[in-house]
């Protein structure tokens, strides 16, 4: 009952936004500060049984996409890994300094299906990363004889938002207060069949990721213990 309430005080709140409560609520612009993450510096290029794989050459990406990213993130990395027994791995990041106001996330089911993509098995879940048990959300994307199954999850602040209706309800108290937080997407991909073990084979990765990290960046990534 207390769930259904709350979401209903969530559309009702959407529902009345007139333009003046949309400006009160849109926080203030913080595009023209400098941008002081590096996530080229932040990830490692090797660890555990992990390194990046030389060999990928990483595929530009045409402008509209690009575009459609720097329109959410103000930093993207992108990269291939590959471990001792040959299996690789995609990482894909994505920051945003300024979490509030109308900016939204890339939802990966509707990043891919924008792609060409047929997305199944899409299902919400929870994983232990790094000591921490994190909502995630997998997915199958399929594009002629590429099958990839995605795992992915976004932060808000210090913690991991567990669907649209946490990620809004946060926002919402963020603009009653007239402050804003940064936020990141974290997605881990593969290409294989086998969806199930390559699940548990993101997970692992992310787990061997994260907990390589000092615990102030593992915090960013996969929120607060």
């Amino acid at each position: 009952m207390k769930r259904l309430v709350g979401k209903a005080l969530l559309v009702t709140l959407m529902m009345i936004g007139s333009t003046g409560a949309a400006l009160y609520l849109t926080p203030p612009d913080r595009s023209d500060e400098p941008l002081e993450v590096s996530l080229d510096a932040m990830i490692p290029q090797a660890f555990g049984d992990w390194k990046v794989d030389r060999s990928i050459v990483p595929i530009a990406m045409s402008a509209d996409v690009e575009s459609a990213l720097y329109a959410v993130y103000d930093a993207v990395l992108g990269r291939t890994y590959v471990n001792s027994k040959g299996e690789r791995m995609m990482l894909s990041l994505g920051y945003s300094r300024q979490q509030g106001g109308v900016q939204k996330p890339h939802w990966q089911e509707i990043c891919y299906r924008a792609q060409g993509f047929t997305v199944t098995d899409l299902v919400k879940g929870k994983a232990v990363v790094a000591e921490r048990e994190i909502p995630v959300t997998r997915m199958l994307a399929t594009m002629r004889s590429r099958v990839e199954p995605v795992t992915y999850w976004l932060t808000l602040g210090d913690k991991v938002v567990k669907g649209r209706w946490d990620r809004l309800d946060r926002m919402l108290r963020l603009g009653l207060k007239r402050e804003t937080t940064d936020g990141y997407l974290v997605r881990i991909s593969s290409l294989d069949a086998n969806g199930e073990a390559s699940f548990r084979h993101q997970i692992e990765f992310a787990d061997a990721l994260m907990s390589a990290l000092p615990p102030d960046q593992a915090r960013k990534l996969v929120g607060t213990p």
